[in-house]
Parts: C-alpha cells; sequence; structure tokens
C-alpha cells in the first residue's frame, strides 16, 4: 500500500531505490512541504482557491501574494479584465484561423477570389463611401484650401487690367459668411477656386464683412 500524505504536505513521487533480498525494489516516498500550509488537504488534494503539483498555483479568479504565497480573490475589476482579455484571445484563434484558412483559399481558388473582392466592395467599400460620416469628412476636408495667386496669373486678366478686380462674383449671407457665386471666363481664378466655396481669410486675416463691395474692395 502506497503512503498517503497528510495535511500541508504533498506526494510529489514514489522513488525506486535499492534491490532487495528477494529481489523486489524498493520505493522511497519523496514528500514536499506545501507553502502556504494550509493550500495542501490529506492525499494529494487542494483546497478550494488552489490548484497544481503542491496546490502551487491559483484557479482562476485568485491571484498569488509572493510574500505569503496564499491565493487571494481578484476584486470586480481584475475578474472582468481576466474575462475580456480570456474573449479577445479566443476570437484572436478564431479569426487568425478563419482569415489563414480564406488567404488559402483566395490563392487557390480565382473564381472565390473573384467573388470575395466583389462582395467586399459591394457590401463594406461602397456602404463606407456612402456614409454620411465620411461625406462630412470628405466636405470638410474640401473646404479647407489655400489658394496662392501670383503677380504674373493676375497681369493675364482682362477684368484685372480693366476693372481692377480678379473677375470674382461674390455673395454674403446673413450670418456674414462670403460665398463665391460665380466668376469671369478669363478670371486668372478659374483653375484656383470652385463656385460653391467659401471665402474665409485673405492674406492669413478672417473676414467680417457684410457686403460683396467690401469683399471686393480687400482683393483690389
Amino acid at each position: 500500500v502506497w503512503p498517503k500524505a497528510k495535511s500541508s504536505f504533498w506526494l510529489f513521487e514514489n522513488r525506486a531505490g535499492t534491490t532487495g533480498e528477494l529481489g523486489l525494489t524498493k520505493y522511497e516516498p519523496i514528500f514536499v512541504r506545501c507553502a502556504p500550509h494550509k493550500a495542501c488537504l490529506p492525499h494529494n488534494k487542494c483546497e478550494r482557491m488552489y490548484e497544481g503539483d503542491s496546490c502551487s498555483d491559483c484557479i482562476f479568479g485568485y491571484w498569488r501574494d509572493v510574500a505569503t504565497n496564499v491565493c487571494n480573490p481578484c476584486g470586480e475589476e481584475q475578474t472582468i479584465g481576466m474575462i475580456i482579455m480570456t474573449a479577445m484571445l479566443m476570437l484572436l484563434s478564431v479569426g487568425g484561423l478563419f482569415g489563414a484558412t480564406t488567404f488559402i483559399r483566395l490563392q487557390a481558388d480565382i473564381q472565390f477570389k473573384d467573388l470575395a473582392i466583389k462582395a467586399l466592395v459591394q457590401h463594406i467599400v461602397e456602404p463606407i463611401k456612402k456614409s454620411s460620416f465620411v461625406m462630412r469628412f470628405v466636405a470638410r476636408s474640401e473646404q479647407k484650401k489655400t489658394v496662392i495667386l501670383q503677380t504674373t496669373e493676375v497681369g493675364k486678366s482682362y477684368s484685372f487690367a480693366k476693372k481692377g478686380d480678379l473677375g470674382m462674383v461674390f455673395r454674403v449671407d446673413d450670418r456674414n459668411v462670403i460665398h463665391l457665386a460665380g466668376m469671369l471666363p478669363d478670371s486668372p481664378m478659374q483653375d484656383k477656386a470652385r463656385v460653391g466655396w467659401k471665402l474665409q481669410t485673405i492674406n492669413g486675416k478672417r473676414l467680417n464683412m457684410r457686403s460683396e463691395l467690401e469683399v471686393q474692395s480687400v482683393l483690389k
């Protein structure tokens, strides 16, 4: 009958020793003291919050104090974090397996590759392009343009030579926002600006004007 470990001890192994007179091998039981002592129950069993050889590990939801080796329950934040981390690892594993399988099939099956690209464009790329967020982002990026007009470009304009203006028509709304309403064919701004743009600054200065005459006076 093999010896049993008592409380606070762990039967690590039965090590083979010398051979007796009758040719029988003698075995020597190797016991180790558990840390902490209360972690090990009799017969190589662990207390509820301990596990592993000599009950040296903590079960899920507990953490080991390095100073005392005691397993203490985790707080709510640690438990939630461990659950989230486990879920993320599982998702990454499944996603990696799915991605690798899909990649191999894309390389081997041309027809499947074409169908996948069409589905990606139809169900993901196009809806993103048409989303209000993307439209607002594009519109916002298009609104902020810096236009630089050289002296040589102004000299080629008949409107500027005759009237002293750049051949542009502006409209100021009730909020004092200046809109580019039109341009003459020979305006030097034909290839630089678009009708409908808002004029915000001139030479780095913020504009606050109430009429087109005020805008034209600044541009001259």
